[in-house]
């Protein structure tokens, strides 16, 4: 699984969150997301991070359902609510729901 570069504004934004995070001497952070499928957006958010922030910092991440197990998954989350389970949320492209 081919993890992608960060889009320009992304990486903006995480060198804004990294500095703030070192600014505010936080040690502990997590990642919270509302699902990982191919887990490709994961690793690239948490690669961005632990490239940023210092080791001393513990970073973990959390999603509430996990569709792929870790040999099809580019990164599995530290903690999942379901695992290899799809669920659709209202919010999501590819819900089929009422629009009414």
């Amino acid at each position: 699984m081919t993890v992608p570069p960060p889009t320009a504004s992304l990486a903006e934004e995480l060198g804004r969150i990294t500095a703030e995070i070192e600014r505010r001497g936080i040690q502990r952070v997590a990642v919270i997301d509302d699902a990982a499928d191919s887990g490709a957006t994961l690793a690239c958010v948490m690669g961005c991070l632990r490239d940023g922030l210092p080791e001393s910092v513990e970073l973990r991440s959390a999603v509430i359902t996990a569709t792929r197990g870790p040999e099809r998954a580019a990164m599995s989350p530290d903690f999942s609510l379901f695992d290899r389970t799809l669920l659709r949320f209202p919010w999501s492209l590819d819900y089929k729901g009422s629009h009414g």
